[in-house]
């Protein structure tokens, strides 16, 4: 199992609870490779018009994916449509559908986040059939309309070589002949030939417990139970039914359906919002809230409370120019309370698009030192314009909404754990919103139960069940879902960094032995199709040592390097023609040995690039001639940077996955990025709000030279 790792990048914790869960490549389309196979039927298979099936789904894709396939197409179960509905399809003996189903709306399943999908099936009788998605009963909405089968018939579960179109194997995460590959994580499948009422909660409970992690009281003796909680192990059957065999190469997920994991879902800025009336707030001089915020685009409204037809009470709003406002009123619906924050970093302001945060902010009204506003963890110091020592009217609120209030305009971004109580929390010396040994915020739900404190307003905001309120002030109704699931908060985050005017990031000190190896890591995004510098070292003007840059004319990203004498040794175009389109992410892995053409590679988003090799000169390459940069052009974003002297194979895949994981997402490669190899490498930049110049390898720290700052996430 590998170790956990952390939101924007620490050293494993002790005593952490590690993740449980097995990630498959299908986000990389034809070139995946994932799945679990088994070529012989399963023992103590048997036909029946009952069955159960419960498992953890973390589903990235918008494309169709296969959960399950088992014998000749008899039985699957698929991700539908491109828009996460889930279908399943069973057919008896001869061939006839006898069940057949596919969930209408979009987003039943949401994306990017791990869920439980339970369901139990009884052919007999239509009113013993339940599909349950994190405890929501979507059985109806699955049932609607003409679509469906249900045919009071044997599932053939024992299918024949020969019949069909032959293809008697069983398979997890992909279909007949490998196709239809799943992109995401799965644990915990499990499926019986018996029928259990999920509508009872106490069933539903034996495979998901109240706070929706896995059960520890799994139904024994199943015909699979795959627990998949790490790659090793992955075929490993604790059912009666034997074993599978990987296929690919799995890797252990990074996010566990066993852990406390944020949740977040997508704002589409015209449409998606909550809303409820009254929250049962009471009039206070004290208040805490908090949330994670990724804004994607322009002025928005995160929430609003109100007394409808009077005046605000409380808002939380973003602006074009990246500043986050928070405001709260008195009784006669005056302003009294307000705080803007803007981050100082470079030119770039708070909420640069395109990039998570989380804030919690605690107030006491009747003292200027119980004030304290959290970003990503940090204390900053925002603009307060009113702090008064008057209670504020919350009692008066019977309107409240999140993501949109006309007038304010609609919100745009991802949000995720909003939190709201008229209590106060000293977040100076102890806040319970985010992990510091983690360096992650805590979720709603681990916040309540390590406070005791139920607050009025507890919303993880999860794609199929946004408005699902844990606090005490009722759910939220919610309008134009459900929503797209958002990478949480809990995930590790690669950052970036963003300049103007040729701002760079320099490294006057570096040293770096001359060496025939290097490998090399790095993502970028450019907003137009234009010449670009991306790294270089040596002369700033000339020649340099060791160079890349984009051409906009060959549509590539070029490396060149060169000896101790200025003489260039290496030159490649790593993807003539084949960059994709801008405003999007590539990744780069790419290892050299010049002393063996056979070992060079180059990977662009998890594709392998044969590169177009100009020079390649047995010779030592030296990085090291003057000033290490790296350029913060306005057009292009460099998301997080390795460089090492030493070479990974990368042709390996097992290798490529100590980078980027199997959802195509960098990882966070430890404190002084020794987690893939060992040994930390000559550079490993973690481009962090309040430290983009910090240097985690062993090279030295990088200046600021011009203005430069913080870009968006690397969001692949």
């Amino acid at each position: 199992m590998t170790i956990e790792k952390k939101l924007l990048g620490t050293n494993p914790v002790s005593g952490e609870v590690l993740p449980e869960g097995v990630s498959f490549d299908g986000h990389l389309g034809n070139s995946a490779t994932d799945y679990l196979l088994r070529t012989t039927p399963l023992t103590g298979q048997a036909d029946s018009k009952t069955f159960t099936v419960s498992t953890f789904i973390y589903w990235q894709e918008n494309t169709s994916a296969t959960l399950f396939y088992l014998g000749n197409n008899n039985f699957n179960c698929f991700l539908a449509n491109g828009g996460s509905r889930v279908s399943i399809t069973a057919k008896n003996a001869s061939g006839t559908t006898v069940l057949r189903f596919e969930a209408p709306t979009t987003d039943i399943v949401p994306r990017n986040t791990w869920v439980n999908v339970q369901m139990s099936f009884d052919l007999s009788d239509t009113s013993k059939r339940h599909i349950y998605v994190n405890g929501v009963d979507i059985t109806a909405a699955c049932f609607a309309g003409s679509y469906p089968v249900y045919v009071n018939d044997n599932i053939d579960f024992t299918p024949a070589a020969g019949s069909g179109n032959a293809d008697t194997s069983y398979r997890i995460g992909a279909s007949y002949s490998a196709q239809a590959k799943f992109g995401g994580r799965l644990a915990h499948l499990f499926l019986d030939y018996t029928y259990r009422d999920l509508s009872v909660t106490a069933n539903r409970r034996l495979f998901i417990d109240a706070d929706g992690k896995p059960s520890d009281t799994i139904p024994s003796s199943p015909i699979i139970y795959l627990p998949m909680t790490d790659a090793a192990t992955a075929g490993s059957n604790s059912g009666t039914g034997g074993d599978f065999t990987a296929v690919g190469t799995l890797a252990t997920a990074e996010r566990g359906p066993n852990q406390d994991n944020c949740s977040a879902s997508t704002f589409d800025g015209s449409n998606d919002y909550m809303t409820r009336a009254s929250i049962g707030a009471s009039n206070s001089k004290v208040f805490t809230v908090s949330g994670t915020i990724n804004v994607t685009g322009g002025d928005g409204l995160v929430c609003k409370f109100y007394k409808n037809g009077h005046g605000t009470l409380f808002q939380i709003t973003t602006n074009i120019y990246g500043s986050l406002y928070i405001k709260a009123y008195n009784a006669s619906y005056q302003n009294r309370f307000y705080v803007q924050w803007k981050n100082s970093i470079g030119a770039n302001n708070a909420l640069m698009p395109n990039r998570n945060y989380h804030f919690s902010l605690s107030v006491d009204m009747s003292d200027t030192s119980k004030r304290h506003l959290i970003i990503n963890g940090a204390a900053v110091s925002p603009t307060y314009t009113y702090y008064t020592d008057v209670e504020m009217g919350f009692s008066a609120i019977d309107l409240s909404r999140v993501g949109f209030v006309s007038g304010d305009g609609y919100f745009a971004g991802d949000l995720g754990e909003l939190y709201f109580n008229t209590t106060y929390t000293d977040l100076s010396t102890d806040n319970p919103f985010w992990d510091s040994d983690a360096n992650r915020p805590n979720s709603v739900r681990k916040v309540i139960a390590d406070t005791s404190v139920t607050p009025l307003i507890a919303l993880p905001i999860i794609g199929n069940d946004a408005g699902n309120n844990l606090g005490s002030g009722g759910d939220f109704t919610v309008n134009s879902g459900p929503y797209t699931g958002a990478r949480g908060g809990s995930e590790f985050w690669a950052r970036s960094i963003q300049g103007s005017g040729g701002a760079t990031l320099d490294n006057t000190s570096y040293v770096a032995p001359s060496t025939k190896t290097f490998t090399f890591a790095m993502a970028g995004k450019r907003s137009a199709e234009q010449n670009l510098s991306i790294i270089s070292s040596g002369a700033n003007t000339g020649a340099s040592q060791f160079k890349m840059e984009y051409e906009s004319s060959r549509k590539s990203y070029k490396l060149q390097a060169a000896n101790s004498s200025g003489v260039r040794k290496l030159l490649v175009e790593l993807g003539y023609n084949t960059s994709p389109n801008t405003n999007q992410w590539d990744i780069i892995l790419m290892s050299v040995d010049m002393a063996d053409t056979s070992k060079r590679h180059i990977y662009i988003n998890g594709v392998s690039k044969a590169g177009d090799w100009s020079n390649y000169v047995n010779e030592s390459l030296d990085f090291s001639k003057g000033a290490f940069r790296l350029w913060g052009d306005a057009g292009h974003q460099t998301g997080f940077f390795y460089l090492s002297s030493t070479y990974t194979d990368f042709s390996q895949e097992a290798n490529r996955n100590k980078f980027i994981d199997q959802l195509g997402y960098p990882k966070d490669l430890g404190a002084d990025g020794s987690e893939p190899t060992g040994n930390s490498p000559l550079i490993y930049m973690k481009f962090n709000s309040n430290s983009v110049g910090t240097n985690n390898g062993t090279g030295g720290n990088f200046s600021a030279v011009g203005s430069i700052g913080s870009g968006a996430d690397v969001d692949p």
